[in-house]
């Protein structure tokens, strides 16, 4: 289980003010420079980006952009004449560009509500009016609450684009929200800005934390990056708690310690439905040296998402690469428990240390349903081309197809799973056992209910149509090019062609008492 109380995170109030929004206390604030109210039925209009910063004093207002806004002047905005040391580290000089973290000198945009987060931030509604802003540029990494709107509560930001922006802070640093509690974002795009959540935790390309029933529809990150050297990072929002999301993408490569992922770090008690990913994702603990005060195993790690705890997911996929310095690493999902997935996929390669499958590293308590894992997969030990360890779950209408590559002294893998645990039920589900190039399907458990078939096999109809799968509503009736089954909502060059034999097949090996004991979270 992840746990919150960690060390880290940052503060508020380094930056200098700008003059128009040094409004503290109960000093009246000015009117607003532009055109209209307010009010939802006239709001003000935003056409420049000093415009834009005045946000901060009209916090329950609506606005409306009425062009195209360039935000390049933010980057010489509030100066910090501070040299750039890290307190965690008592003091070291880090170099002014770091690990993708650029320090120009200036603090740059001050995010809206950030300042007020303890009554709430930004409570208004921004509309872009499919408008953009562009070259934003926000360098706070010791201040919490970072990204266009730093803290919002009951919030709604809609048709809106960003492009090239430069977003660095500590804890809850987002593209578009830094936190949001109760927010409703809709078609929204990040595009090639990159996102950094500096020596801390929860960084995402459109928010860093979401919470609280906030609904999320039509958000896109396109190419770009997000990086946290940090934990808790995800290619759409680092963690999501009771909240829902649809109709959404991310191609952005996304890195960081641990509970990373392609779209998630951590989901938690939400709904997902058509959301894809596309960009790589990888996970280490190469940063130490900067941050002793942060644990980072460099664990936790999936192509969708790093952790993922009792949620529902519904026809959403991940296609990037991923790979891990530590445990519990998917092509879908690091770790998945108590979780229901229907009609998902993964198909990148995956690369960790133990506990490491094509679809998920970890899967417990959980539904997976018209399911399948279509990467190769390299690890230490507990690794398989479906899943690292599965117990207490039921897995019906799945099927792996990636080459399983054990390193070193593995002991428990298996062409599609390290570990089957008690009271797992695999049912009409398949693997191609010369794809794998592993002769047993399980390094351990009971698997004598799935079903190993040649490639000849696996690439055509035949044995799914004798298990009963659906060709009519969920899988494809198109086996042209010896391509292997796909879902319906997916387009069709994700599909694979017939895999290429790699390296010789080696036989499981069984349960040994080196196992180490990594508890399940």
């Amino acid at each position: 289980m992840y746990d919150e109380n960690v060390n880290g995170g940052g503060s508020l109030g380094t930056g200098a003010w700008l003059p128009h929004v040094a409004i503290v206390g109960n000093t009246p604030a000015p009117e607003f420079s532009g055109e209209g109210s307010g009010t939802s039925l006239d709001p003000y209009v935003i056409t420049t980006c000093e415009q834009l910063q005045e946000m901060n004093n009209f916090l329950t207002s609506s606005f409306v952009l009425g062009n195209n806004i360039d935000c390049s002047e933010t980057e010489t905005w509030n100066e910090n004449t501070a040299e750039w040391e890290d307190d965690i580290v008592g003091g070291t000089l880090i170099p002014d560009e770091y690990m993708g973290v650029i320090n120009n000198g200036y603090f740059g945009f001050e995010p809206i509500g950030q300042a007020d987060y303890l009554d709430g931030g930004f409570e208004g509604t921004l509309d872009g009016q499919n408008f953009s802003i562009s070259n934003l540029w926000i360098f706070r990494k010791d201040e919490l609450y970072n990204g266009l709107i730093g803290y919002a509560t009951g919030a709604t930001i809609e048709n809106l684009t960003l492009v090239n922006s430069n977003i660095v802070g500590s804890s809850n640093t987002g593209g578009f929200v830094g936190f949001g509690d109760s927010v409703t974002l809709d078609n929204l795009t990040n595009q090639n800005g990159m996102v950094r959540a500096y020596l801390s935790y929860y960084g995402g390309g459109i928010a860093g934390e979401i919470d609280n029933a906030s609904v999320l529809t039509n958000l896109s990150v396109v190419n770009g990056t997000v990086h946290g050297s940090g934990n808790v990072i995800g290619g759409i929002v680092g963690r999501m708690l009771n909240s829902s999301i649809s109709d959404s993408q991310s191609s952005a490569d996304v890195d960081g310690g641990e509970y990373v992922g392609g779209a998630f770090g951590i989901l938690d008690s939400s709904e997902v439905s058509s959301v894809t990913t596309t960009g790589n994702v990888a996970s280490n603990n190469s940063e130490d040296a900067y941050s002793p005060g942060i644990i980072k195993t460099g664990g936790f790690t999936g192509g969708f998402a790093g952790y993922i705890e009792s949620s529902s997911i519904f026809e959403s996929r991940a296609a990037g690469d991923v790979s891990a310095e530590g445990n519990f690493t998917g092509g879908f999902g690091g770790q998945i428990s108590a979780s229901d997935i229907e009609s998902s996929s993964s198909s990148g390669s995956v690369a960790g240390d133990q506990y490491v499958g094509g679809f998920g590293g970890q899967v417990s308590e959980t539904s997976l349903l018209n399911v399948y894992a279509g990467g190769d997969v390299t690890a230490l030990d507990y690794l398989g081309g479906f899943v690292g360890e599965v117990f207490l779950s039921d897995l019906e209408n799945v099927y792996s197809r990636g080459l399983v590559i054990p390193i070193e002294e593995a002991v428990l893998f298996g062409g599609f799973a390290g570990s089957v645990g008690s009271e797992t039920n695999i049912i009409n589900s398949f693997w191609d056992i010369e794809s794998s190039q592993q002769d047993s399907d399980c390094g351990e458990g009971d698997c004598s209910s799935l079903t190993s078939l040649s490639t000849a096999q696996a690439t055509s109809q035949t044995p799914y149509l004798s298990a009963g799968w659906d060709f009519e509503n969920v899988w494809t009736k198109d086996f042209g090019n010896d391509r292997y089954p796909y879902l319906q909502f997916e387009p069709l060059a994700e599909s694979e062609p017939e895999p290429e034999t790699q390296t010789p097949r080696r036989s499981s090996g069984s349960f040994a008492s080196s196992r180490l004991n990594v508890s399940p979270q």
